[in-house]
């Protein structure tokens, strides 16, 4: 049929003749696979359990790293590097995050997250329970990877890379559940977030401990020294001077060790006390701007979308059906049909009477 319409001027009667009058003819086929459809997608909405969606947003700020090195006036946050937010979306989407999240996770919502989410897994549970079919026992380590598993499929994670800000979604028939699964990925993202800035301020006060301790050892010896040198020429000790001039020198270059030795000491015990405040008083940079929120109506999204399918599906394979028999049973229907048969010109045409 599309060979016959190729070339030719759009002609609607054509189409009409072609398209039309043959759907009409089957148009009970098409019904029979719309209706089949439509009863299918009521037995998959009898099947299928309401799901629950709780949804969180982060802000992602600059790494405290980052902004130790920058000077800045400003007060507003910081924006990270693209890749940045990148990295902490591709690390929440990691299975390691979520063996993290799973060790946090009540077992009230561990237990929950033993029923698959899909919706051909809800009709394969639903069978199995209605014909009695008992589910066989998994292994500890099987059954832990089929719940890291059922938890990355529950817990989607979506980012705007220029605005910062990473949506944690999570998805439960229990409506209390699906809070409780975005919490936990917030804790846990939120802890391990302030260990890693915790660790730049760490690593800063052990090498000021280091250099304090140091520190500290030479002022003592240059303290040791002042006294020894003391002792061994019966200087007393609160006396400063002496008369021969030759060890008074000697005195005073001790004591001018002794002084820089004291003042370094105290410059790095500063510095120290300085970076362990620093480090008691670190935050992360990641904020919790929408905390998860509590999902009152189920969503249906996913429902919704089997049933547009299927019986779109089933509307398209009826057609399909009806104009393929069409095309086996190659029907005159038109003037281009007796052009292409016989290879004559059509002289006129005989009208149709209806009584």
């Amino acid at each position: 049929m599309k060979d016959k319409a190729a070339g030719r001027q759009f002609d609607m009667s054509f189409y009409v003749s072609e398209f039309m009058v043959p759907l009409i003819e089957g148009k009970w086929i098409v019904f029979i696979f719309f209706f089949l459809a439509v009863f299918i997608s009521i037995t998959v909405l009898l099947f299928a359990k309401p799901e629950y969606v709780s949804q969180a947003t982060l802000l992602i700020e600059e790494p405290r790293s980052e902004i130790s090195k920058v000077k800045t006036d400003s007060m507003a946050p910081m924006r990270p590097d693209i890749s940045y937010v990148v990295a902490e979306e591709e690390k929440l989407k990691s299975s390691s995050f979520a063996a993290e999240v799973l060790k946090i996770l009540p077992d009230k919502a561990r237990e929950d997250l033993k029923s698959r989410l899909g919706i051909t897994s809800q009709i394969i549970m639903e069978l199995r329970e209605r014909l009695g079919m008992e589910k066989e026992g998994a292994s500890p380590l099987m059954e832990r990877r089929q719940l890291l598993a059922e938890i990355r499929n529950r817990v989607k994670i979506t980012s705007n890379t220029r605005s910062a800000l990473i949506w944690i979604n999570a998805s439960s028939f229990n409506q209390e559940i699906a809070p409780v699964l975005a919490q936990s990925y917030i804790d846990v993202c939120l802890a391990s977030n302030l260990e890693e800035n915790k660790k730049v301020i760490s690593n800063e006060t052990e090498f000021a401990e280091k250099y304090q301790d140091e520190a500290f050892r030479k002022f003592q010896d240059a303290e040791q020294a002042v006294v020894d040198f003391k002792r061994r020429f019966d200087i007393p000790g609160d006396l400063e001077e002496a008369r021969d001039v030759e060890i008074q020198l000697q005195l005073e270059r001790l004591n001018s060790r002794l002084k820089m030795a004291k003042e370094r000491y105290v410059y790095m015990d500063k510095i120290y006390f300085n970076n362990q405040m620093k480090e008691a008083g670190i935050v992360g940079n990641i904020k919790v701007i929408d905390p998860p929120a509590f999902s009152v109506k189920p969503s249906r999204r996913a429902e919704t979308r089997i049933v547009i399918i299927l019986i779109m599906g089933g509307l398209i394979i009826g057609i399909g059906i009806v104009l393929l028999r069409e095309y086996i049973k190659g029907s005159i229907r038109h003037e281009v049909d007796i052009k292409d048969t016989i290879s004559l010109p059509v002289i006129g045409h005989i009208p149709k009477v209806t009584k």
